[in-house]
């Protein structure tokens, strides 16, 4: 007998709001293919919160700013870190979270959460993990990668979902979310010298890339989940048998080209197989 499918139980860690999240209660597989479970966000409120509680899905508001122990530790304090973090991986553990989904969190999370989901923890960025500068270092991992990008004169920018390890920034990538081209603008800002235009337009870019991707990125990464076609071993994530990560979108050029001639392993995740 075929053992019976259930669906991935999913939480969601964020802050002030999750992008993409709207999309992923709408979905027509939730209930079939995954569960969200709860949403838990660091601030006393959330964006978008009437939609989640109307989905019936459970939302806990736990202000980490305001957070103390009870010896009354502000929580710079690495152990009163910690054992907020305890609390919140007892609570995911309490929803019996198979998946969690850190979306527009704003803190590093610590070693209570990261231990408790070891390679079932996954991080939406707003940068191109792939990007690495002359030392290997990854050049847009910090918090305003968009910004920066933009700034350094990118042509286009893209998302990134990666597995969270203890290593900051380091975790292994998985996917990669369709590119967004630069607007002309961008361009003309910097010649001109104009870096308020610049940082205006910069935040227009992030805004437009999370509601044009997350939500995709985030269902495409449960399809793969559900699948059971990913593996982490070591610093790599394993899509269908190939390195990752899996690029959304259209399929390089390049690949339709060598199409016919050369006889390589691409992942059935690969939008090529699908032209």
């Amino acid at each position: 007998m075929s053992e019976v499918f259930s669906p991935l139980r999913v939480a969601v860690l964020t802050s002030h709001g999750a992008p993409g999240l709207e999309q992923v209660i709408a979905h027509s597989n939730r209930g079939a293919l995954f569960e969200l479970v709860a949403v838990i966000s660091s601030e006393t409120a959330l964006v978008g919160s009437q939609s989640i509680e109307a989905a019936g899905v459970p939302l806990i508001l736990r202000p980490l700013k305001h957070y103390h122990t009870d010896r009354g530790l502000p929580l710079r304090n690495l152990r009163a870190r910690q054992e907020y973090d305890q609390e919140t991986a007892d609570l995911l553990h309490h929803f019996r979270a198979d998946y969690v989904f850190l979306i527009g969190y704003n803190y590093i999370v610590s070693e209570p959460v990261v231990e408790s989901f070891q390679q079932r923890l996954l991080a939406l960025h707003d940068g191109d993990l792939m990007l690495r500068d002359e030392n290997g270092r990854r050049r847009y991992a910090g918090l305003h990668a968009v910004r920066e990008a933009i700034f350094a004169g990118e042509t286009e920018t893209r998302s990134s979902a990666y597995f969270v390890t203890q290593e900051v920034g380091a975790g292994p990538l998985f996917l990669l979310s369709r590119s967004f081209r630069v607007a002309p603008l961008a361009r003309d800002a910097r010649e001109w010298g104009a870096a308020d235009l610049l940082s205006s337009y910069a935040e227009l870019h992030r805004r437009w890339m999370l509601r044009g991707c997350w939500g995709e990125m985030i269902i495409r990464a449960l399809e793969f989940l559900a699948a059971g076609s990913v593996s982490v071993v070591r610093d790599m994530a394993w899509i269908d048998g190939v390195p990752g990560p899996c690029r959304l979108g259209e399929a390089p050029a390049l690949c339709r080209e060598c199409e016919q001639t050369i006889d390589s392993r691409v992942p059935a995740s690969c939008p090529l197989i699908r032209d």
